[in-house]
């Protein structure tokens, strides 16, 4: 139980960090989708599950084929895949440099960024609005 409530504490402030840094950008969230079990316990949206992607997806009618999946670790590249998301994209910073070094995993299918501006570039550069495709 202690475990549990260390865990929830250090999600809420890892959640207001990363608010606080998005408004001093100006960018607002409507809503945050966010697995508050501990990682070794069973959830319905920890990575790679899709779920949330597809909640979100669903309320806020997001065409999740028109989405891109950006993140650090396997599971993110494979949350995005179980979504069927345009494309799951790995970026360098972080866990990604390490994964890269893996030899036993299947990054084919996955977009290499060095960092998350260079992810951001690329799908600016790459996508065309729905209407066009």
């Amino acid at each position: 139980q202690q475990k549990k409530l260390r865990w929830m504490t250090w999600q809420r402030q890892r959640r207001w960090n990363i608010m606080n840094l998005a408004a001093e950008a100006g960018v607002a969230f409507e809503k945050i989708y966010s697995a508050t079990e501990a990682p070794e316990m069973p959830s319905y949206g920890r990575k790679p599950s899709p779920q949330f992607l597809l909640d979100a997806g669903r309320d806020y009618r997001v065409s999740l084929a028109h989405s891109y999946m950006i993140g650090d670790k396997l599971s993110d590249l494979q949350c995005g895949w179980n979504a069927g998301v345009r494309k799951s994209i790995l970026v360098k910073t972080g866990y990604g440099q390490k994964l890269l070094q893996q030899r036993n995993i299947d990054l084919s299918r996955a977009g290499i960024a060095e960092n998350l501006n260079a992810a951001a570039d690329w799908i600016l550069q790459n996508a065309q609005p729905p209407e066009f495709q």
